[in-house]
């Protein structure tokens, strides 16, 4: 069954975990800065560690006073999409309708499709592990933070690595009553696996920060079970590391994800 697994999908991980798209990213700063759009897409293309100080030393006139948005609720209302305002099922950090600061605003404004994308696949894997929670509204509310990803480690990841993965994977692959899951709990991963997961692990220490650890452990969960023939209810998280974001914690009020700043 190893033969089945695409390796270079994930070796391609270090160059998406938390590198969203953000299509959008040029024209929300622009709407919250009053600098240029071109001008900030041009200051975009390469790079800058800090996109939004990048954007604001491009105001024409800096020594005048701020001519943005008062607010982040303000930043949120112009550059968000029009059928995200008020929608409830969606929540920011402290329980807020919008991000708590004009920065992170723009985060989340500026890839809808991926912040759509990446919802879809909090719901399914959180509808997953229903198990592991109470909640009848398990895998609707989204909450979403916006972290420095120098910084970030996953709550949900640390409980389960914690727990040697018990909590995760009996709940979400019903390990107990499959006799393959279970065969593939007590399996470990073939010479050569174990060596591509460390290697990609060190390519994500550098390109992505702590989070490497995060995605490694619960990525050799996800390989046992292709190696087994056992359909991985982890795809989903995969699928949201590709995108650029990550799960941050499941609860039974709500499921939580992280996106990096900008």
């Amino acid at each position: 069954m190893w033969s089945d697994v695409d390796i270079e999908r994930f070796r391609a991980l270090p160059s998406r975990v938390f590198k969203p798209a953000r299509p959008s990213l040029a024209a929300c700063l622009s709407r919250v800065t009053t600098a240029p759009e071109d001008a900030i897409a041009r200051e975009l293309e390469l790079d800058p560690r800090d996109k939004f100080k990048a954007a604001l030393g491009l105001v024409v006139d800096a020594a005048e006073a701020w001519a943005g948005p008062a607010s982040a609720r303000e930043a949120w209302e112009t550059v968000a999409p029009m059928e995200w305002l008020g929608d409830e099922r969606r929540r920011f950090e402290r329980g807020g309708e919008a991000p708590p600061t004009v920065r992170d605003a723009v985060a989340i404004a500026s890839d809808p499709e991926g912040i759509s994308t990446a919802e879809t696949l909090a719901r399914s894997f959180a509808q997953s592990c229903h198990g592991l929670l109470q909640s009848a509204r398990t895998g609707q509310d989204i909450g979403w933070k916006v972290v420095d990803p120098k910084r970030f480690r996953s709550r949900f990841c640390a409980r389960a690595q914690a727990r040697s993965g018990e909590l995760v994977f009996v709940a979400a692959c019903d390990a107990a009553v499959n006799v393959r899951g279970a065969e593939a709990k007590r399996s470990t991963l073939p010479p050569s696996v174990n060596a591509e997961l460390d290697a990609i692990r060190n390519a994500l220490i550098r390109s992505a920060g702590p989070v490497a650890w995060d995605v490694v452990a619960l990525l050799g969960w996800h390989l046992r079970l292709i190696g087994h023939g056992v359909r991985s209810p982890f795809e989903p998280l995969v699928s949201l590391w590709e995108l650029g974001y990550a799960l941050d914690e499941l609860a039974d009020e709500r499921t939580v994800l992280a996106a990096p700043t900008i």
